[in-house]
């Protein structure tokens, strides 16, 4: 028990800023996906890391329970989107019964969007700023530093919108400690009805030490005309230099036209 206690106050120290799955990490038709004049997203879900990595691959004990719900307004003409993100956090350490909660890092993204053929891209910026509480030396709900990215997304469509594939690449610069790193993921879905499944791929590299993440999971996704409900599992299957563990949430979305 004692050594529980050790590895808990080691924990505050370490980077575990925001860790949860945002919406741009799970779902289809990501190029796609909002209509003209936009829609309301709002995505709740809940985060267990179980381990701690660190970059030689030494692993620690944790228990943090992290539940984030953001709410995002989305807007579109035909070739610009836009969009601003609030996020709102719990966490709590079960090793110590610390906890924290509040409003976190509020972001904004523009995007371009194209189509060729069966395929169609969103060329897409974004900027995630330091609105959330943050103290290095416990739990937070910010990351107490700025961060831009620059990605691309890509929704092909086959067999009449049956089948579907999205795959994404996103570059992200921090201005705090966090490593500039690249995130690649993969979606391929299939529908049944109003019913879309599928399973994902995301992979993330930093620019200093290589591989820190790989994370699989599934989606299930039921699309109405006005509205759409996502839910998804995901599981960390390969970590360093960062936390590791478990992701599940819901995402629903109102669309106006």
């Amino acid at each position: 028990m004692k050594s529980n206690k050790i590895i808990a106050t080691c924990i505050t120290a370490l980077d575990l800023i925001y860790y949860m799955p945002s919406s741009s990490e799970a779902d289809f038709l990501e190029a796609i996906q909002t209509p003209i004049p936009g829609m309301v997203e709002v995505t709740g879900t809940h985060s267990d890391i179980d381990t701690l990595v660190d970059k030689y691959g030494k692993k620690r004990e944790a228990d943090i329970d992290t539940n984030t719900l953001n709410v995002t307004i989305k807007g579109k003409s035909p070739r610009l989107s836009g969009s601003v993100t609030f996020p709102y956090s719990s966490k709590k350490n079960n090793l110590t019964g610390n906890s924290v909660s509040g409003l976190g890092d509020i972001s904004g993204r523009v995007g371009i969007h194209g189509k060729r053929d069966n395929l169609y891209f969103l060329l897409m910026g974004e900027t995630k700023l330091p609105t959330g509480d943050y103290n290095k030396e416990r739990l937070s709900v910010g990351t107490g530093q700025t961060e831009l990215s620059l990605g691309l997304r890509v929704t092909g469509l086959y067999d009449e919108g049956k089948r579907s594939m999205d795959f994404g690449v996103i570059g992200t610069h921090s201005t705090g400690d966090s490593s500039d790193k690249i995130t690649i993921r993969a979606t391929p879905g299939q529908k049944f009805g109003d019913i879309r499944v599928g399973l994902e791929g995301i992979g993330n590299y930093a620019l200093d030490s290589g591989i820190i993440g790989i994370k699989i999971g599934g989606l299930l996704k039921y699309e109405a005309k006005e509205w759409n409900i996502t839910g998804y599992l995901g599981k960390d299957i390969y970590s360093r230099n960062t936390s590791q563990g478990s992701q599940y949430g819901l995402i629903f979305r109102r669309i106006f036209r």
